[in-house]
């Protein structure tokens, strides 16, 4: 097992984790971040930026769409799901590459692996290979981030990738043109899944716990979401259950 000893520790490679480790280097501090997933953490990997990313080619779709009220005559736009994914795909590397080179270029070193305290300045990160890595320093930052719930109902463990999603997969949009859909979730990714899953779903229902879509999510996008005609919100809602079929998932 190899010890390190360094000036800052941050665990966590998403907005919160990359920007203080970031600082940290900027500051002249020897920094070193880890992250069990990828630099840029569910935001730029499977959240905020490929989900902006579907946003836009959805709103070209729709200019395309009333091309005809500005007098031009253009052919109605086919999705190709392949082609907006490997567009999502290039946007999301795009950013994550641009968050590496910061990183280079202010002298923080990244580390993939799961990161655990043994002492109260020492931490330990089992790396991807199985082995360990010891690392010490003064000031650690944790900036972990959270994780889905998965929906506690018998069976749907088994539907996972068939009709029950977590993380909003940018790929689904299309596989949901005119079905009604549920997406679990008040936050500022579940508003932007919805009005992009809008734009192919007869109906998406945003199932919320809070009283209201502003208690937790911004307002540009609470603005959205009440104006698209094909989005209902269920405030103080929580799923109890649910299972089916690959063709006929259920919520209750």
């Amino acid at each position: 097992m190899a010890s390190y000893t360094v000036d800052a520790l941050v665990i966590g490679a998403g907005p919160g984790g990359y920007h203080a480790a970031i600082r940290l280097g900027q500051l002249g501090k020897k920094v070193v971040c880890f992250d069990r997933d990828e630099v840029g953490g569910v935001c730029l990997n499977w959240g905020c930026i490929p989900t902006k990313a579907l946003l836009h080619v959805a709103e070209i779709s729709r200019q395309i769409e009333h091309a005809g009220a500005l007098g031009l005559k253009v052919p109605k736009a086919e999705v190709d799901r392949e082609g907006v994914a490997a567009f999502a795909d290039k946007v999301v590397k795009a950013n994550v590459g641009g968050v590496t080179q910061l990183f280079k270029a202010n002298n923080v070193e990244f580390a993939y692996g799961d990161a655990s305290f043994t002492s109260k300045n020492t931490v330990s990160l089992k790396k991807r290979d199985g082995s360990t890595d010891e690392y010490t320093a003064p000031a650690i930052v944790i900036a972990t981030g959270v994780r889905w719930r998965e929906l506690p109902a018998d069976g749907a463990a088994e539907l996972v990738g068939r009709g029950i999603y977590y993380g909003a997969a940018r790929t689904e949009a299309t596989a949901v043109r005119g079905k009604d859909i549920f997406l679990v979730g008040g936050g500022n990714s579940a508003g932007q899944a919805a009005l992009h899953l809008a734009e192919y779903a007869r109906r998406v229902t945003l199932v919320i716990r809070k009283d209201s879509l502003a208690a937790g999510m911004s307002h540009y996008l609470v603005q959205q979401v009440e104006a698209s005609p094909n989005i209902e919100a269920r405030t103080e809602t929580d799923v109890v259950g649910g299972g089916g079929t690959d063709s006929d998932s259920k919520v209750k």
